[in-house]
């Protein structure tokens, strides 16, 4: 084989491990809100939830207000709400408005509004 042919084969063989290496990773499932906040390092009681909406971590805190959401932790809505007025991430903010507008709080719902007249896009 030619040098020029070996190095094509070098590249091909390269091209095809990473499109078979995406193609696994394509394959994997989207983590559950309850793995997101594990790989967090943040459980799933009530008082670990409401700890990581004061986290420095942005993501950390809209997943532990979805969660709270999604448990129906309606006697949360205060510190939901209070995460939600301080939050300076706006795909974040956005996140947490969800999760007050889910468990039917008007101050998510108005958050929300006002993003979209507004013009932002919270993120």
């Amino acid at each position: 084989m030619t040098l020029r042919l070996r190095s094509l084969c070098k590249q091909l063989l390269a091209v095809v491990v990473l499109i078979a290496s995406h193609g696994a990773l394509l394959a994997e499932q989207p983590l559950t809100l309850a793995e997101a906040l594990q790989k967090r390092h943040v459980g799933l009681s009530k008082p670990e939830l409401l700890k990581a909406l004061r986290s420095p971590d942005s993501h950390s805190r809209g997943l532990a207000a979805a969660q709270l959401a999604n448990d129906h932790a309606f006697d949360t809505i205060p510190q939901i709400a209070q995460a939600l007025s301080v939050e300076p991430d706006g795909l974040e903010r956005h996140n947490i408005a969800q999760a007050l507008a889910h468990m039917g709080d008007q101050r998510g719902n108005a958050a929300l509004k006002e993003a979209r007249v507004g013009g932002q896009t919270m993120e």
